[in-house]
């Protein structure tokens, strides 16, 4: 019986240490006073973005009836993002997996935007074909370091391409071991 109890937490340790579940109001069910999803904030950085396309919050009914909240993000054009705003260690070398759960028309894309000590040094962008009815997609990222700096955070993100009407439910990310 103690070979069994030593064996379970051996196990249980080990699995412990295989995946680390990274928060992100990933279900959007925190709002904040203004209608949008705590913690997450529409990138607005530059040209590249303009003309920036529509966030929202909208609610979906589940077949069980539940009703829950979902960001649904319309480009304008261009792709339209948001991004968490906490920014989570991560190095390169370490793999983070990343589950959406979306539906629309055009293409849903999501990843990491990887930071350095300094400031931002890339995108790692995956990107998918959306259908009229919510779908999961997976995807498993190695972080990379930078031309000039290596890689010390990041914050995770999900978007329209350009033409895309998108509709998320549900974002989890895990750092994997």
């Amino acid at each position: 019986m103690k070979l069994f109890g030593f064996l379970f937490a051996l196990v249980m340790g080990c699995t412990a240490v295989v995946a680390d579940d990274i928060k992100i109001n990933g279900e959007f069910k925190n709002i904040d006073g203004k209608g949008f999803p705590v913690g997450w904030i529409q990138n607005k950085g530059g040209k590249w973005a303009e003309p920036f396309g529509t966030v929202n919050v909208v609610k979906i009914t589940e077949s069980d009836g539940d009703v829950d909240n979902a960001v649904q993000i319309v480009s304008a054009g261009k792709r339209t993002e948001v991004y968490t705003s906490t920014q989570h260690a991560a190095k390169a070398g370490e793999k983070i997996e990343i589950e959406v759960k979306a539906k629309g028309t055009g293409k849903v894309s999501f990843g990491v935007y990887v930071y350095g000590e300094k400031s931002w040094l890339l995108n790692q962008v995956e990107e998918r074909e959306l259908t009229a009815d919510f779908q999961e997609f997976k995807a498993t990222l190695t972080i990379k370091d930078g031309a000039k700096e290596q890689a010390v955070n990041v914050r995770f993100f999900i978007g329209a391409t350009p033409g895309a009407d998108v509709t998320i439910k549900e974002i989890d990310a895990e750092k994997k071991n």
